[in-house]
């Protein structure tokens, strides 16, 4: 099964990028393709990009949203297919029927997330040959060839489903179910080509591992969480909450307005008393005009009120 993916890349032109190595092949993007930055935790119904083959046999590029729409989404009946069994895909009208026009297609993800069937931990699952980051000059870099691609089906409703078959063995701990993965170019160009079955491209026929999986932390539980937190390690994850935990105070008290220690001047170590003189009533704090303070404005002379 595959209900979550991540496509990391930030720009439209790194992303094509990644496609064209991937695959072996330039591809070239439709008037629908429309790239609106990465997608951490994309789930059914998110925007995504898959590539096709035209009449004319060049690849392009497009935009659909992922998952099959079977019947209003506001009925109690209708629902939203994101995955076709590879078993019975040929069984199902809404399948079977774009199968036979030869409405392939591929989905090229940084990975998708799965969930442990007995445990409920989560984990990003991606490319053997993806590099989680890597430090250069002190920054992280992103392995640009770590792009996943997943055999799919689309509609002429601009919508896809990804092709689902029974794990092998180094999968069926995690999960039951494993994404159609293809894992060379020329595999790639066959499955659009649509002239073999699905089941030809089936993972038992595969030595090496298509996949290695990664623990991350319950944080992308939630579609509503879109940041790059999502894909982290679990270890990275802990121990930057860790961090912010431990700095998070420190770092509010040194951001807090430098005015709410003027109750008690004597106890501020940013103001000095003969900047200051009260008037009658003690409510107001008020600035000599011929001193200026380094942290107040040369204009602002006019009365601050004094936080208690």
């Amino acid at each position: 099964m595959c209900g979550r993916a991540a496509v990391i890349n930030t720009r439209a032109d790194s992303y094509l990028q990644q496609i064209n190595r991937t695959l072996g092949a330039p591809v070239q993007p439709t008037s629908t393709f429309s790239y609106q930055g990465a997608s951490y935790n994309a789930g059914p119904g998110s925007s995504l990009h898959v590539v096709t083959k035209n009449s004319n046999q060049q690849y392009q590029v497009s935009t659909m949203t992922w998952g099959f729409q079977l019947g209003p989404l506001k009925t109690t009946w209708g629902k939203r297919v994101q995955n076709a069994r590879l078993e019975s895909i040929y069984e199902k009208p809404f399948f079977s029927k774009p199968l036979k026009q030869g409405k392939r297609c591929v989905a090229f993800f940084s990975g998708f997330y799965e969930w442990n069937e007995t445990t409920g931990d989560a984990f990003f699952v991606h490319h053997p040959s993806h590099q989680i980051a890597k430090k250069e000059n002190g920054k992280r870099k992103y392995n640009p060839r770590c792009l996943l691609a997943i055999g799919g089906v689309y509609n002429d409703q601009h919508e896809f489903a990804i092709v689902t078959q029974p794990s092998p063995s180094y999968f069926r701990d995690l999960h039951h179910r494993l994404p159609l993965v293809l894992p060379t170019p020329d595999k790639m160009v066959a499955y659009l080509s649509g002239k073999s079955l699905l089941t030809t491209y089936a993972a038992r026929f595969y030595e090496s591992p298509l996949v290695r999986t990664y623990q991350v932390s319950n944080h992308v539980n939630s579609t509503k969480h879109q940041d790059r937190q999502c894909f982290h390690t679990l270890d990275h994850y802990q121990s930057k909450k860790t961090l912010h935990k431990f700095f998070g105070k420190a770092e509010s008290r040194s951001t807090r307005s430098p005015f709410l220690s003027l109750s008690n001047p004597k106890r501020s170590k940013r103001f000095k008393t003969d900047h200051l003189i009260k008037n009658e009533n003690h409510d107001d704090v008020i600035l000599k005009k011929e001193e200026h303070h380094p942290l107040v404005k040369k204009e602002d002379h006019h009365v601050i009120k004094k936080a208690y």
